[in-house]
């Protein structure tokens, strides 16, 4: 698909409810779909919500693992182009190796971490939105459906309007369950709303797909659980659970084959919560196993280590 911009024919990178991206003297530009013409009434709605994702780029601003912004002066965003397209199709289209993908998931859970240490809720988190460059790195993009909170709010506990640092860790498991097996999972927060105005309501657990099996299945899990008095498992913690793998070891056991994507699935109504390990111990493992894990290139055997790690 293409469309004219400026007198050139520009091929069109995506298509959204509000806004086109178009690729453009080899740079990626947002635009709002009133820009090509067909005025209508949603014409102001369009323009407001690229200039709300503009200020939440700004809030963002030299976050590595998110898409850089060249110029956010104009009608539109100006973006870096990232040539391998979005995350969900590239892992449709492409074999991609168990390295990378664990590369990925590492640095994707490190960048949401800063996302939200920047008091910024996603939202919106979904393989699609996920960029993949010519280098292979990923970036996060697509801001549109996200909340700016205050710099001084307890991301643990800020709710707005039903969207929180719990529900970007349920999608974010959703994601992980995608990179792990190469099969969509959807985690919709909006399954089963009665009609009137819409309300996000974490999904029930036995809507998602199981885990038990599945490659990083123990971790997809553990995106929530099931007490009040601990803290929410926040990406920071993902990011340390993967540093510590590698393609052939995940957690065991312990940290549960099925108690732990759902606090990426189950984070939904419940909090997960660890054993602290002493600080210079948190990367320690007690003990080795094996076990075969089922992926979209087949079954894959693989150590499992035992962190020492409790579900309470």
């Amino acid at each position: 698909m293409t469309l004219e911009f400026r007198g050139t024919i520009c091929r069109v990178l995506g298509d959204g409810s509000t806004g086109v991206v178009i690729l453009y003297n080899d740079t990626a530009i947002k635009l709002p779909k009133s820009v090509f013409g067909g005025a209508n009434d949603d014409d102001d709605d369009d323009r407001k919500v690229i200039e709300w994702e503009k200020e939440v780029y700004r809030r963002l601003d030299n976050c590595e693992g998110v898409i850089s912004c060249i110029d956010l002066s104009g009608d539109g965003i100006k973006m870096a182009w990232m040539e391998n397209g979005n995350l969900r199709d590239y892992l449709a289209e492409h074999n991609v190796p168990l390295p990378m993908r664990l590369s990925w998931l590492r640095h994707l859970a490190h960048t949401l971490a800063a996302i939200h240490d920047r008091r910024v809720i996603e939202a919106d988190l979904s393989p699609r939105n996920i960029l993949v460059a010519k280098d292979m790195s990923v970036k996060f993009s697509d801001f549109t459906e996200s909340s700016l909170l205050p710099l001084d709010c307890d991301m643990e506990t800020v709710d707005d309007n039903g969207y929180s640092m719990q529900t970007d860790i349920g999608q974010f498991g959703a994601l992980m369950y995608e990179v792990s097996t190469g099969v969509r999972c959807t985690f919709d927060l909006f399954e089963n709303q009665p009609l009137g105005p819409a309300t996000t309501a974490l999904p029930k657990r036995d809507s998602l797909p199981p885990t038990e099996g599945v490659w990083l299945g123990a971790i997809i899990e553990s995106a929530g659980s099931s007490t009040q008095s601990a803290p929410v498992v926040n990406c920071q913690k993902f990011w340390t659970w993967f540093r510590t793998l590698s393609p052939t070891t995940i957690p065991t056991r312990r940290l549960g084959l099925t108690e732990w994507i759902e606090a990426g699935f189950v984070v939904s109504r419940s909090i997960l919560t660890f054993q602290r390990f002493p600080d210079d111990h948190e990367e320690t493992f007690e003990s080795q196993h094996q076990k075969t894990f089922v992926t979209k290139i087949g079954p894959v055997s693989m150590s499992i280590l035992d962190t020492g790690a409790n579900v309470i």
